[in-house]
């Protein structure tokens, strides 16, 4: 690196950390101590642009490593072919997307809500676009580091996996919250939620084909080479469309439910911890990257402690000496943070098998151990979910106590910002390690790869979890709102409504698999061995996959309530809906975890052909509930 560009980088740090320092100073001191007003929403964008500038700051890092081999040249070009024909289908499908739901919306709720959706859809596809970028270039030039040191690499795959996952939050950070100031009814944003549910959802799941197909047929042949290469990147970015996506839906429950209790305050502390857990995750990521440390484990293992315990300080400084000082809310909110510690506890003693200790294993034999592995974490889920509802007032308010399961989850996922980004960091270095021919860069490589893998992989358990505490923070919103007192679990259409729910998001990831299966043979039957024409071919298959899980997605919940309520009445209509809900809750959430276990372990074992419904699972299912959640949200609300 030249004088210049060293000089560059560093004016570059100082300019960042400069700003970053004015802006915790800004909503810890300034912002916070005036919570009665509603300036402190602007924490929220003070962060998502932090965010910004600190993935900014990061890309410059991967993407001007010097690259000066023709082959890997070559190779990056075909790549990029290869993105903008993937990200051709995406736009195609956020046209499709709007253009029949916006005027939908219009006409059967209002103006201001399809105005939300649509910033909603336009927010994640920019995103996701901006994602894909980064960890598309992230996937070679870390390569080049790698020729330098082992250090050099860990420290170019974590900038690149951090940026990939930072810029959704970014964008969604900056907007959900200027589109609350303006309107000022979490009603109305919840148009903005939807429409990043559905926009993540048509992506995620064209992708996830793309993914697995790719997946597979790399397995098969090594002709495939390109298209596994971006299908890894795909991964990452699904990942981080998960992520925020999870945020926003756990956001708009909980402000929801908070302003029933605690009116203004009660929607400011959610959005206000959101913003910290990004100020945490960006300076926990410090700790990421020590160096003269040999075990890349420990450095990833101190960043997760660090964000831990920056992150419980300065929410108790906000909850209990400035918002709600002995009312005993960081109970919910350390709730939340000893269940991320458990689990990241958990899966460094789950995941600690090295490949080779792995080679073995079957794939009836990782699914059995999947079953056995997960039931810890789901009891203790359950218990922190019961603990958080308790502290939060629970037993005296329903409302409050699912408000406290909110900052619970929030919490959960604002100390996992540095376990996302490492699941990225697994996928670059799958494609790092893919594209390496060189058994000295192999080496340094699988330094990093099972720290990544032991890490990262617990990351779907911990979003899936996150996932249906969102569902049932928006499902108790959507209950208060209706004013639904109780539901008869005797009668017999809520029982049929409980079982019709559970077979949902079955059904689409039943139709992923499909999908991607069919997608593979395609090719095989083609014996094609052209890189671009395998994305070519793989990325239209991935968008017509996408629409009958979509359709399924949207028009089967609502069949359960238009049903019985043609057939009988309104007010059983709303028990069988409220039953198909629940019932999606629960079989989605435990498919989702069991096969984002299953998904790790092939992680770990590297092993490519194993992988076949687990992502999707793991990545789909709980946002197809939430998306189910809010849909008929937004539907029926302003008239009921």
């Amino acid at each position: 690196m030249s004088f210049s560009m060293k000089l560059r980088k560093v004016l570059y740090n100082l300019f960042f950390w400069a700003i970053l320092a004015y802006s915790m100073w800004l909503i810890l001191f300034k912002l916070a101590t005036d919570f009665t007003t509603i300036k402190i929403i602007w924490a929220g964008p003070i962060a998502g642009m932090a965010a910004l500038l600190f993935a900014a700051l990061k890309i410059h890092d991967v993407l001007f490593v010097k690259n000066e081999n023709i082959k890997l040249k070559e190779m990056e070009t075909s790549l990029k072919k290869g993105f903008f024909n993937i990200q051709k289908k995406e736009f195609f499908l956020t046209l499709l997307s709007s253009a029949v739901l916006f005027p939908f919306i219009y006409k059967f709720v209002n103006l201001q809500v399809a105005i939300c959706f649509l910033v909603g859809t336009i927010t994640i596809f920019v995103s996701s676009f901006f994602s894909s970028l980064v960890s598309m270039n992230s996937n070679i030039n870390v390569l080049f580091a790698a020729e330098n040191s082992a250090a050099s690499y860990h420290k170019a795959a974590v900038n690149g996996a951090f940026s990939t996952f930072l810029i959704p939050a970014g964008f969604s950070l900056i907007l959900f919250p200027v589109l609350y100031f303006i309107f000022k009814d979490p009603a109305i944003i919840m148009g903005y939620t939807f429409g990043a549910c559905l926009e993540a959802f048509l992506i995620t799941c064209s992708g996830e084909i793309f993914a697995k197909a790719s997946n597979l047929i790399f397995s098969e042949k090594n002709e495939a080479k390109e298209a596994v290469i971006l299908a890894n990147g795909i991964s990452s970015k699904n990942m981080a469309l998960d992520f925020i996506v999870t945020i926003i839906a756990i956001l708009t429950g909980t402000i929801i439910n908070g302003v029933l209790v605690l009116n203004l305050i009660g929607a400011f502390i959610p959005m206000t911890l959101v913003a910290i857990g990004v100020f945490c995750a960006i300076l926990a990521s410090i700790f990421t990257k020590l160096k003269g440390v040999m075990n890349s484990k420990l450095p990833l293992f101190i960043g997760f402690i660090a964000s831990v315990i920056l992150y419980s300080a300065i929410s108790y400084y906000l909850i209990e000496k400035v918002f709600m000082p002995g009312y005993g809310l960081f109970y919910p909110v350390m709730t939340g943070v000893i269940l991320a510690l458990f689990l990241a506890g958990l899966g460094y003693f789950n995941l600690r098998n090295k490949k080779d200790e792995l080679e073995g294993f079957t794939k009836e034999e990782t699914t059995a151990r999947s079953f056995v592995a997960v039931s810890l974490p789901l009891l203790i889920a359950g218990f922190m979910a019961l603990a958080a509802f308790i502290n939060a007032g629970g037993m005296e308010s329903y409302t409050a106590g699912f408000w406290g399961l909110g900052l619970a989850a929030i919490s959960m996922l604002s100390v996992s910002y540095i376990f996302g980004a490492l699941y990225a960091a697994l996928n670059i270095s799958k494609n790092a390690l893919i594209i390496s021919e060189a058994d000295e860069h192999k080496e340094k490589i699988e330094e990093f790869y099972p720290a990544a893998s032991m890490y990262g992989g617990k990351t779907k358990t911990m979003f899936s979890i996150a996932s249906i505490y969102a569902c049932f923070v928006v499902f108790a919103g959507f209950v208060m709102t209706i004013n639904l007192e109780e539901v008869d679990c005797l009668n017999p259409f809520v029982l049929f409504a409980l079982i019709f729910g559970a077979g949902v998001p079955v059904l689409c990831a039943g139709l992923i698999n499909g999908s991607f299966i069919k997608a593979a043979k395609a090719i095989f039957k083609k014996e094609t061995n052209d890189g671009l024409e395998i994305v070519k071919k793989l990325s239209n298959k991935g968008f017509i996959g996408s629409i009958l899980p979509l359709a399924s997605v949207l028009i089967l919940p609502l069949f359960s309530y238009f049903g019985i309520t043609k057939l009988f009445e309104k007010a059983l209509g709303m028990q069988t809906l409220t039953g198909t809900l629940l019932g999606a809750i629960v079989a989605g959430g435990l498919v989702a975890i069991l096969f984002g276990f299953k998904d790790s372990l092939s992680d770990t074992k590297f092993d490519f052909a194993s992988k076949e419904c687990s992502s999707p699972v793991s990545n789909l299912a709980i946002k197809l509930i939430i998306l189910s959640l809010l849909l008929t949200f937004i539907l029926f609300m302003p008239t009921v």
